[in-house]
């Protein structure tokens, strides 16, 4: 009768817990993928605001058109100068922010993982993000504390609704440039908060989607507003009373003005 060998029986039982070692590993690591990935998941499944990053260079690029525009619009005021490259008369300049040399400062309504606050702060933009999902909130505050000093100092984080923080509104009355990304359901409520709490004279700035407009036409100083087919003739809310200025990358840059010929809403100065 033959008898087994010892060594071939140690190997075999090696053999047994590397392989319930590299399972265990294996297990664990999917566990924490899917731990690090539901709130995620759960978040689009509950949430009308889908989450996608905005490339960075998109946002600093329109960030610097927009520095230069404030440039040129306080040259235009300093010397009397008339802005028409878009129709618009001496009314679009003095919307604008008054201190050429106060820190602009950028707001962005669903920050995610901070990258577009982390792009304002490296351009020396005081910046605030809100963000409704508490995971990207917990991600963004992360990466904020790994940042060098002089960006930790630009930018801060909001955890909450951003129809319902009192505290984003404050920012926003001060904000030159507001970022926003939603859906269509959305952006109605989104205009009307920008309009009823931002100063005139702001820029708005999207990624990939066309911001609603109350559409414009005509010529020379005398512009008027009108509905788009589209838009509802009984409401004059839920729309942005605003100029397209900037479009490259299917990032967009908006100006926010009055016209004073609507008559049908007050806008905040």
């Amino acid at each position: 009768m033959g008898t087994s060998d010892p060594s071939c029986l140690h190997a075999s039982a090696s053999n047994t817990g590397r392989n319930l070692i590299a399972l265990t590993a294996i297990g664990t690591s999917f566990a924490a993928i899917m731990a690090c990935t539901f709130p995620f998941v759960s978040m689009q499944l509950r949430s009308p605001l889908p989450y996608m990053a905005t490339p960075k260079r998109k946002v600093e690029k329109a960030l610097k058109f927009i520095l230069e525009r404030r440039r040129i619009q306080s040259h235009y005021r300093a010397n009397g100068i008339n802005d028409s490259e878009d129709g618009r008369s001496t009314l679009s300049m003095q919307l604008t922010t008054n201190c050429k040399n106060a820190q602009p400062r950028f707001v962005d309504l669903g920050s995610g993982d901070g990258t577009t606050i982390f792009a304002a702060a490296s351009l020396r933009w005081k910046s605030t993000g809100v963000e409704l999902n508490p995971t990207l909130w917990a991600l963004s505050s992360l990466r904020r504390i790994m940042q060098p000093p002089e960006i930790r100092r630009n930018c801060t984080f909001i955890y909450g609704d951003m129809f319902q923080s009192a505290r984003l509104k404050r920012e926003l009355r001060n904000a030159t440039c507001v970022m926003i990304f939603g859906v269509n359901s959305l952006m109605p409520k989104i205009a009307d908060l920008i309009q009823m709490e931002c100063r005139l004279g702001i820029f708005v700035m999207s990624y990939r989607f066309q911001a609603p407009l109350l559409a414009k036409k005509g010529t020379g100083g005398n512009d008027k507003f009108y509905w788009n087919e589209e838009q509802n003739e009984s409401r004059v809310s839920g729309v942005l009373v605003a100029s397209l200025i900037y479009e490259e990358e299917e990032m967009r840059v908006y100006e926010l003005y009055p016209d004073q010929s609507l008559g049908k809403r007050s806008f905040k100065a």
